[in-house]
C-alpha cells in the first residue's frame, strides 16, 4: 500500500508553509456609500419640496464624498502572507495561523473571519503586520482554512473582499497513553527490548546450566554452586524485537463525529504503533475497508510517519461489500507469528472473517472491540426496546465467543484507558 504525502501541495519554508503572496479584491459599495446617497438623496427632495435651497445644500457633502469615491483608484489585489508554525499538529493543540497584510495606504481592514473544513475553534487578535488565527483543531485529518478579509478604502465608501487560502494543516490523531504494545513469545532474529527464550546478553533470568572450561567468570551463580558439586553459570534471556500488525476496521463507523468507532479505531492504532516504535519492533497496517491496505512491517520513525500518513487516508477510500481475501496477501506483508492488533466495533462479519483469517494464516491476532455497548441506547418502547437491547447484547457476546474459540484474544475498549485494556497482554508475551 503506498501511503499518501501527509501535507498538502504548498511549499514550506523554515518559518512554517505560506500561501499565495496576492490575492484579488473584489470591491462593490459600502453600506455607508448607501448611507450618503440616500441622505443626498433626501436633502435634494426635500429642498425641491419646501423651495428651501439650505436643504438642498446638505447634499452637496454626500455628493462630493460619492465623487471623490468613484474616481479614487483602487488596488486590484491585496498582499497577504499566511503560515503555519508547523505543518503537523496532534488534534486539540493550539497552533496559530499567522497572516500578514499589507494594506493599501489609508485602507481599513474589518471584520476578519476564518472558514474552516473541520471542526475548529478560533480566535483572532490584531499583531503589528497583520492578524493571527489560534486554531485549535477537534478532529484528526487533514484541515484545510481559508481567511476571509474585508478592507475598505480611505473614505468607507468602498469595500473590498477576498479570500485567502490557507495551506493544508495536517491534524494528527492524539493517541491514547500506552506504556508497552502487545507482543508475541516468539520474537524474531533482531535486537530489540523483549526479553526471549533464546540465551543471549540480556538482563532477565533465563535458567542456570553446568560451568564449561573458558567460559567468563562473572556469570557464574555463586549461590547455585555453592549448593551443587560443580559451578553453574546464569544464563540470561536475549532481548529481540517482535513483529506488529496493527489493523483498522473501517467496514461501519458508529458514533458522533470526533468519538466515532472509526476515530477510536485510528487514535488506538497510532498509540500501538508509537509504542512498538519505541521498543525498536517492526510495525505493519492493515486497513479493512472493503479490500484491504496493507503496509509491510518495518522498524524506525520513518516507518512510522507513513504509517500515520496511511491511517489519515482511511476516510478517503471508498466503502465496498468486497470481502477481504487473504490468500492473495504476499508472505512479507504478513510475517509468521506476528502480533495483529486489530481494533473493530465487531458489527461487520467481514471483520470477524479476516481476523479468522489472520489467525489462520499464523499471526496472533488481538480483537480490540472499540464499540462501547453502554452508550448504545435502546428504542423508545420500553418493553420492546429493552428486549431487543439484551438480545443484541447477547449476540455481540456469542461473537466474541467465537472469536475466543478460534484461538483469538478479544479485549473490550470502553472508555478509558488503553493501557488498562492492553495491560495483561503488554506484561506477558502472546502465543
Amino acid at each position: 500500500m503506498r501511503p499518501g504525502r501527509a501535507g498538502g501541495g504548498a511549499a514550506e519554508s523554515p518559518a512554517g508553509v505560506r500561501a499565495g503572496s496576492a490575492v484579488q479584491l473584489r470591491w462593490s459599495r459600502s453600506p455607508r456609500a448607501y448611507t450618503l446617497g440616500l441622505l443626498a438623496a433626501a436633502s435634494l427632495v426635500a429642498g425641491y419640496l419646501t423651495g428651501r435651497g439650505a436643504l438642498a445644500a446638505f447634499a452637496a457633502g454626500p455628493l462630493v464624498l460619492l465623487a471623490f469615491a468613484v474616481h479614487n483608484r483602487l488596488p486590484a489585489g491585496l498582499p497577504v502572507d499566511a503560515r503555519w508554525p508547523s505543518r503537523r499538529c496532534l488534534e486539540g493543540d493550539t497552533v496559530t495561523l499567522t497572516v500578514r497584510i499589507r494594506l493599501p495606504a489609508g485602507a481599513t481592514l474589518l471584520a476578519p473571519a476564518l472558514s474552516a473544513s473541520g471542526p475548529v475553534r478560533a480566535r483572532v487578535h490584531d499583531t503589528t503586520d497583520g492578524l493571527a488565527f489560534d486554531v485549535t483543531p477537534h478532529r484528526w485529518g487533514e484541515l484545510r482554512c481559508a481567511i476571509t478579509l474585508t478592507v475598505a478604502d480611505r473614505l468607507g465608501v468602498r469595500t473590498g473582499r477576498c479570500s485567502v487560502p490557507a495551506p493544508e494543516l495536517v491534524v494528527l490523531p492524539r493517541p491514547p497513553r500506552l506504556r508497552r504494545a502487545p507482543r508475541s513469545a516468539y520474537s524474531i532474529p533482531r535486537l530489540g527490548e523483549h526479553p526471549s527464550l533464546v540465551a543471549g546478553s540480556g538482563t532477565e533470568f533465563l535458567g542456570l546450566r553446568e560451568y564449561q572450561p573458558g567460559e567468563a567468570l562473572r556469570e557464574i551463580n555463586r549461590a547455585a554452586s555453592a549448593r551443587g558439586r560443580g559451578l553453574y553459570l546464569t544464563e540470561r534471556a536475549a532481548e529481540r524485537a517482535s513483529d506488529i500488525v496493527v489493523g483498522v476496521d473501517a467496514f461501519a463507523e458508529l458514533g458522533p463525529p470526533g468519538r466515532s468507532t472509526v476515530d477510536r479505531s485510528v487514535r488506538g492504532a497510532v498509540a500501538v504503533a508509537r509504542a512498538a516504535a519505541r521498543s525498536r519492533d517492526r510495525v505493519g497496517l492493515i486497513v479493512l475497508a472493503g479490500i484491504p491496505r496493507w503496509l509491510r512491517p518495518e522498524a524506525g520513525i520513518r516507518q512510522l510517519d507513513r504509517l500515520v500518513a496511511a491511517v489519515l487516508e482511511v476516510r478517503r477510500w471508498p466503502l465496498s461489500e468486497v470481502t477481504p481475501d487473504l490468500r492473495r496477501v504476499p508472505r512479507t506483508m504478513l510475517p509468521p507469528r506476528s502480533v495483529v492488533v486489530l481494533f473493530s466495533p465487531l458489527t461487520d462479519g467481514r471483520a470477524r472473517h479476516t481476523a479468522v483469517d489472520l489467525s489462520r494464516r499464523g499471526a496472533r491476532v488481538i480483537v480490540v472491540d472499540v464499540l462501547d455497548e453502554t452508550t448504545v441506547p435502546a428504542r423508545p418502547d420500553r418493553t420492546l426496546g429493552d428486549l431487543a437491547h439484551r438480545l443484541w447484547r447477547l449476540e455481540r457476546g456469542a461473537q466474541r465467543a467465537e472469536l475466543a474459540a478460534a484461538g483469538i484474544r478479544v479485549v473490550r475498549w470502553p472508555d478509558g484507558e488503553l493501557s488498562a485494556a492492553l495491560a495483561a497482554l503488554s506484561a506477558r508475551g502472546t502465543r
